[in-house]
């Protein structure tokens, strides 16, 4: 407004420019840390605007990228609700840590073995597990038995067990 109180032209531009500003349609991209939300962006974008990696944790702050005049999308860090993973391993099987960090592997096979069938695992990794009422029916078991069909050997000759939960986590 000028000082006789009418609207100025360029007073008037501001303001269209902040009501279409407003009236944009904004796109959230949320959910776990490194299952691709920033790669989404970047081919919506047609060019590589956000970086990424194959690690989680590369976006570390909430972006905003003007698709057009009339979309926004907004890139976020990955999200973990407390109540969804609760203890390391289940943070390990979600992605949230680092898989090639892995110190304590068991926790998280312990895990995928008990939400996922044994016939599913079995023809998954084309191995034979033992009953699951056997006492051998174990993670450690199941991952010599995935070692040992990829032929990953350790340098003392027994199967890389390490090389197992990384292929299987991954």
């Amino acid at each position: 407004m000028d000082l006789l109180g009418e609207k100025s032209e360029k007073g008037s531009d501001d303001e269209e420019n902040e009501k279409k500003k407003d009236e944009r349609l904004m796109v959230g991209m949320v959910g776990y840390p490194n299952v691709g939300k920033s790669s989404v962006i970047n081919v919506l974008c047609g060019k590589k605007l956000v970086g990424v990696a194959n690690r989680p944790g590369k976006t570390k702050h909430f972006q905003t990228l003007n698709l057009s005049e009339e979309i926004c999308l907004c890139d976020c860090p990955g999200l973990v609700f407390p109540s969804f993973a609760n203890s390391t391993a289940e943070m390990m099987t979600c992605g949230v840590l680092p898989i090639d960090s892995i110190k304590n592997y068991v926790p998280p096979i312990q895990l995928i073995m008990s939400r996922i069938s044994k016939e599913v695992l079995e023809e998954i990794y084309k191995v034979k597990l033992p009953e699951i009422t056997s006492e051998k029916y174990s993670a450690e078991i199941f991952l010599l038995c995935v070692a040992s069909r990829h032929g990953w050997i350790s340098g003392r000759g027994i199967p890389h067990e390490a090389a197992a939960v990384r292929h299987i986590l991954k």
